[in-house]
């Protein structure tokens, strides 16, 4: 699914305007990045966790070369999904009665 077909799927349940819901996903996408740029988490739960991972460095190789080379460490953003969201996902359907 694109954001654009996010944003129909959203105005079409909620009966907000296309407009309306684009405003909306923006700037909870912008809150987030915000939020995990600056180091902290974010929970929703029923859905899971958003928050920066430190990944320690390591050696690599390049395969075409041979050649060793240090990747250093770095953050990155990570999602864990909460228990049920896994399980819903695994059975291929969303419990009843575990909507926002």
């Amino acid at each position: 699914m694109t954001k654009n077909e996010l944003v129909s799927a959203i105005a079409k349940r909620s009966g907000i305007s296309k407009t309306d819901v684009e405003h909306v996903i923006n700037n909870s996408l912008n809150v987030i990045r915000e939020t995990v740029a600056s180091g902290d988490s974010i929970i929703i739960r029923g859905f899971g966790t958003i928050e920066p991972k430190l990944r320690k460095a390591k050696k690599a190789r390049i395969i075409a070369t041979g050649e060793t080379v240090n990747i250093p460490t770095r953050k990155v953003p990570t999602f864990k999904p909460c228990f049920s969201f896994r399980q819903e996902v695994q059975n291929g359907k969303v419990f009843e009665g575990n909507n926002f």
